[in-house]
């Protein structure tokens, strides 16, 4: 039986599906990314970054999630931010 060649396009899929199976599971993904955003806020919480809301011209300082205040924060916002996230809300 002989193969058919390939098309640029199966190349493509068959190249991204590989790297798909390469990747973690979406939960050691997520946990990943949410020590990534804690370290990151604490580096940029350590140059007192500030940046001002275009609406409001509030100033908003960036605060380490790396502390107990901002462990605190992460706790205490989790339900408001998931309940208002435009795609959970009900309609």
């Amino acid at each position: 039986m002989q193969q058919e060649p390939s098309s640029l396009m199966n190349r493509f899929l068959n190249r991204v599906e590989w790297l798909g199976n390469k990747l973690p599971h979406p939960f050691i993904l997520f946990v990943y990314f949410a020590i990534a955003i804690i370290i990151i806020s604490w580096i940029v919480s350590q140059f007192n970054v500030a940046v001002e809301h275009p609406t409001t011209s509030e100033v908003i300082e960036a605060r380490s999630l790396f502390s107990g205040e901002g462990l605190l924060f992460m706790l205490e916002s989790m339900i408001t931010n998931f309940t208002a996230s435009p795609r959970s809300a009900s309609s």
